[in-house]
């Protein structure tokens, strides 16, 4: 006995679709009933049931009945208007068994074809974290940018400006890095993401060396974490806020505000462990050093050689006590710090500047 579907199953029937009815309407949305006969279902009908059961196969892991489906819908119905849903779902399908060059050519096609879709921009977010998984900062870039741009991009908007900061700041474009950081704040005040991205702005303007700049990001961020009036008043993670503090340290410090800065680092310095705590201990003692005050530089670099002795800053703060007593003339206390890098942190980069010093170079 022949099983046929109805030639004009109603819009209630197609969404109540069982999935152990799936082989079935695939058959029949190609054209052929079970016997192998062939119907002549309509087009408006058949692409709906293929992309229904493609999804729901998709959504079951089954992934291979799925892009079965899903490619019936892309051969045999080119010009359906559901042909945009049926690339997103395979690419997407891809990505979750985690075969992202196969979902690529897919998020290709949807972005290139169709571009104004509202799944355009959502495909050109997933294309650029494919990219910037893969450290192709530039190609991501161009993504993230088309992510934005799309009409239905507001939704992803603030993620795809804060990826795009990170991107410039991996290629070292301080200057666009901090511009796409700032779009998230100013545009996106809401997102979560507003916070953290004020202050990877500052951090951006500071290594483009405009202080005056990064300081205001950095001090706006620390009064709205501590909910100032004329502020949002939101509290940001707590490891932005000791971050900020660093940063404007380094601010003052380079806007000449010596002693303001030294007791930004300094409060950082006590308060905070880890790697922040430490490099903000460093800090205090290059300022000494780059002001000539060897003898205190002395002490501070110490400081992080006892209180910070696991952090990365450690190695760098031995060497730079060697540097130290070089300036103070004390080549044997300078040979013997020498040593304690190459004995302490043997593997470090500032173990081998310290064996170029021993053997007579700079």
């Amino acid at each position: 006995m022949t099983v046929r579907l109805m030639a004009q199953p109603s819009a209630r029937c197609i969404l109540r679709l069982d999935l152990h009815f799936s082989d079935m309407v695939v058959l029949w949305a190609s054209g052929e009933t079970l016997s192998g006969c062939r119907t002549c279902p309509h087009p408006e009908v058949a692409a709906p049931c293929l992309l229904r059961v493609g999804a729901l196969q998709s959504q079951l892991k089954q992934y291979g009945p799925s892009a079965e489906a899903l490619n019936r819908l892309l051969k045999q119905y080119p010009k359906s208007a559901l042909v945009p849903e049926a690339l997103y779902e395979l690419g997407w399908g891809f990505l979750e068994q985690k075969q992202t060059a196969k979902a690529r050519p897919y998020f290709e096609r949807l972005i290139t074809e169709f571009a104004t879709h509202e799944l355009a921009a959502d495909a050109a977010f997933r294309v650029a974290e494919t990219d910037f998984g893969a450290g192709q900062f530039a190609k991501a870039a161009g993504r993230y940018r088309q992510a934005v741009a799309a009409p239905s991009g507001k939704e992803l908007a603030d993620k795809a400006w804060y990826k795009l900061g990170w991107c410039y700041r991996e290629m070292k474009d301080y200057s666009h890095a901090a511009e796409a950081f700032l779009k998230v704040p100013a545009d996106y005040p809401r997102s979560d993401l507003a916070p953290e991205s004020r202050l990877r702005a500052g951090e951006a303007l500071l290594s483009e060396n405009r202080p005056k700049e990064a300081l205001a990001e950095f001090t706006r961020l620390i009064e709205e974490n501590r909910g100032k009036p004329g502020t949002r008043g939101t509290r940001v993670s707590a490891d932005l806020d000791p971050r900020a503090q660093l940063g404007a340290g380094e601010c003052r410090l380079k806007r000449g505000e010596v002693d303001a800065g030294i007791a930004i680092l300094r409060q950082v310095a006590v308060t905070t462990n880890g790697p922040l705590g430490a490099e903000a201990q460093a800090q205090i003692g290059d300022s000494f050093f780059a002001r000539g005050g060897y003898k205190v530089a002395l002490e501070e670099y110490l400081r992080v050689t006892m209180l910070f002795h696991t952090s990365s800053q450690a190695p760098y703060a031995q060497y730079r006590i060697g540097e130290t007593y070089l300036k103070l003339g004390d080549t044997t206390s300078a040979g013997a710090a020498f040593h304690k890098v190459i004995d302490g942190w043997g593997n470090t980069p500032w173990a081998d500047k310290a064996r170029q010093r021993l053997n007579g170079g700079r």
